[in-house]
């Protein structure tokens, strides 16, 4: 045995929303939780600087208009210029970045 882990075996090729059942449990095996609740067709992604800034990118997948509505949702929004109070509104297709 190598290191402290584990591996998941898929004996099979998946459909997507078989994919996305069997990666939801993996992460939350793994106690991974996002940033914060979204729409299911926008992704959340956080990054962190050495200072201690926490950016957080939004990216609706989806063709319809997308709400994101968090109480620790704060802050600038970086491609707008907007300060954002707890909700985040985007287009279809459309990405935020929110400096936290």
């Amino acid at each position: 045995a190598l290191g402290r882990g584990h591996a998941w075996y898929v004996g099979t090729e998946l459909a997507a929303e078989g994919w996305a059942a069997l990666l939801g449990v993996a992460a939350a095996h793994a106690g991974l939780r996002p940033p914060l609740a979204a729409p299911a067709e926008v992704e959340v992604g956080e990054r962190h600087a050495a200072d201690g800034t926490r950016y957080t990118f939004l990216l609706n997948h989806g063709d319809a208009p997308a709400t994101v509505a968090a109480p620790d949702l704060r802050g600038a929004e970086l491609l707008t210029g907007a300060t954002l109070t707890g909700e985040v509104r985007l287009p279809p297709l459309g990405v935020a970045i929110v400096r936290r």
